[in-house]
């Protein structure tokens, strides 16, 4: 699935990055931790890295790591610049990135929360991501557990702004990772506490609890299915 419409998320909310961890970057840390052997990265590129708040955290609880990261949009670059100034960054479409890195010259490619939002699909990006690590990448996207695919377009009235989610098929990723001959883990991504609802409700996502004690992630209208992703070169 490709579009022509292009998320472009507030200066506030990537500066709102910095002040505390959201819930979800702690879990990818944890998954990173518990699913990659972190000891042996040292280049990690952040494909969609917006203001470069996902490196801040990173870069703490992994010292060792150097980044470099690439986005479309040169407002959120701008801020990534200022709260990084020694790490390679780049205001880039990403389907060049032969032309600015090698091949397998990082040892873990990471994309955070951006597939679900971009104009371009999960296949035609990791045609591209795939070549650039020597063994790893990591993204964090909307999927569905069977072979269903949703493509839903969000019109903020108010704001006359317009947005697309996506939700892709992990049924579809492993056929596709089987034909790369790369491994494919994931595993539902799973907020440890509770998200107050927003009054008046804003996009924000926001937890409401199933009977099960089961924690589910909504925006204002539309579950938010979160998975991480690891696929792994053999």
């Amino acid at each position: 699935m490709a579009h022509d419409i292009t998320y472009i998320a507030s200066i506030d909310y990537h500066l709102r990055q910095y002040k505390t961890p959201y819930r979800s970057t702690v879990a990818l840390i944890d998954f990173l931790k518990r699913k990659l052997d972190v000891t042996r990265i040292r280049r990690v590129l952040d494909l969609g890295c917006g203001g470069g708040a996902n490196i801040h955290w990173l870069s703490q609880e992994f010292p060792t790591w150097e980044f470099a990261g690439v986005d479309f949009d040169p407002a959120a670059i701008d801020v990534c610049r200022q709260n990084h100034p020694n790490t390679e960054l780049h205001c880039a479409d990403i389907f060049k990135m032969n032309q600015m890195f090698p091949r397998s010259f990082f040892d873990l490619v990471l994309s955070i929360q951006v597939i679900e939002t971009a104009p371009f699909d999960l296949y035609s990006f990791l045609d591209v991501a795939l070549p650039l690590t020597k063994a790893d990448l990591v993204l964090t996207s909307l999927f569905s557990e069977e072979y269903f695919e949703q493509e839903t377009i969000r019109r903020d009235l108010k704001n006359n702004e317009t947005c697309v989610y996506k939700i892709d098929s992990l049924k579809r990723l492993e056929d596709y990772a089987q034909r790369k001959d790369v491994a494919l883990i994931w595993e539902e991504i799973k907020i440890d506490q509770d998200l107050p609802k927003p009054k008046p409700l804003t996009l924000s996502t926001y937890t409401v609890t199933t009977a099960d004690g089961e924690r589910l992630q909504i925006s204002p209208y539309m579950l938010m299915p979160w998975y991480a992703v690891h696929l792994k070169k053999r």
